[in-house]
């Protein structure tokens, strides 16, 4: 190893390169913060990722982490993720480059990096963490696995060189182009920590939404029994008095009947379609194809409800001026798809919901 090597912690020590030889030594100087060591060079999402989750754990600067393939430093790392070519989660050894390398125990027996392997040793406790521990075990157990599937899957498999590489902007290929381009004067310890950084916000952010969309559901179903939860035309529309994640709530509650959802949005109303399923794009009901890309005036020539915004072209969303707007809109719809809604019951603007 030719180039000084970097101990990061929250006073980064820089090791001379006089010094690499004797990485042990300087190791046994941070043994008050456990020790983490992942391998030099360029760098992938798995190792970056698996750092991230590290700061997620112990916290950012309650731990120190080297870069470096040093066999010495490695084996006396308390942590090594990615390097040293040994898979032993009891002795906290974390690299998958061996032939018998770590799989998952799904369907498709999805190999680990070292960033599901991260995941793996200390994502439930993160969870708890952020969560402050309002869930079971059996809820931690979902959260986990909708992010292991959401972002380690995905990470891991393109380090396996198994698909997704392809894609353009996964996780894996917005890392890599992190790592300083040849003629670049940036260090690469500093493209490291900034790529470092940013995977902790994303994986940050993805378990709090997931965790929003469980809230959402609870507020939901608890609404629903105090009446500020409310679904009218014959269960079909729910009207929800703030904007909420809603798919999740709705398969979750039954209701298997809702075509639409109306929230308000910015002093408007927008009116949601509801995917077929959580997994697809395809809705339950679309709006009228007459609808499709039409916008205020025009829009409203064709519905013949004053206060019409706008209809997505793919006709998923629309939008209106006041909540009875919105309303009209999603009853039309219903009429207009053959929902047991006679011609007779439309009226632009005052239908009375009291009793649908």
């Amino acid at each position: 190893m030719s180039k000084s090597t970097i101990i990061h912690s929250s006073n980064p020590v820089i090791i001379p390169k006089e010094l690499v030889k004797k990485q042990t030594i300087v190791v046994e100087q941070f043994k008050s913060k456990p020790v983490v060591v992942t391998h030099d060079g360029s760098f992938h999402a798995d190792e970056v990722m698996a750092i991230a989750v590290c700061q997620l754990f112990f916290g950012v600067n309650e731990f120190s982490w080297i870069r470096t393939r040093n066999e010495k430093t490695i084996s006396k790392a308390d942590y090594v993720f990615d390097v040293g070519n040994i898979y032993d989660p009891d002795t906290n050894r974390f690299d998958h480059h061996m032939k018998d390398c770590p799989v998952r125990s799904n369907t498709y027996n999805h190999p680990y990096s070292s960033a599901g392997l991260s995941w793996m040793k200390f994502g439930r406790d993160i969870i708890n963490y952020i969560s402050k521990n309002k869930f079971n075990d059996l809820e931690v157990s979902a959260i986990f696995n909708k992010v292991d599937n959401q972002i380690f899957v995905p990470i891991d498999l393109v380090d396996n060189g198994i698909g997704l590489d392809k894609l353009s902007f996964t996780i894996s290929n917005i890392v890599g182009n992190m790592n300083p381009t040849w003629d670049s004067e940036q260090l690469e310890s500093v493209a490291f920590e900034k790529a470092v950084s940013l995977c902790r916000q994303i994986l940050v952010k993805n378990i709090k939404s997931i965790i929003s969309d469980i809230d959402a559901v609870r507020r939901i179903k608890y609404e629903m029994t105090i009446g500020k939860v409310n679904t009218i035309l014959n269960n079909r529309v729910l009207l929800l008095p703030i904007r909420l994640p809603y798919v999740r709530a709705v398969y979750s509650l039954g209701l298997n009947d809702v075509k639409f959802i109306i929230v308000p949005e910015n002093g408007n109303y927008l009116v949601n379609t509801i995917p077929d399923n959580s997994t697809t794009s395809k809705t339950r009901m679309n709006f009228p194809e007459e609808w499709a890309g039409l916008r205020n005036e025009d829009l409203v020539k064709v519905t013949g409800i004053p206060g019409s915004l706008f209809c997505h072209t793919k006709l998923f969303i629309a939008g209106a001026t006041s909540l009875e707007a919105a309303k009209e809109m999603a009853r039309v719809a219903l009429m207009l798809n053959n929902q047991g809604w006679k011609t007779n019951d439309f009226t632009p603007i005052g239908y009375d919901y009291s009793n649908k």
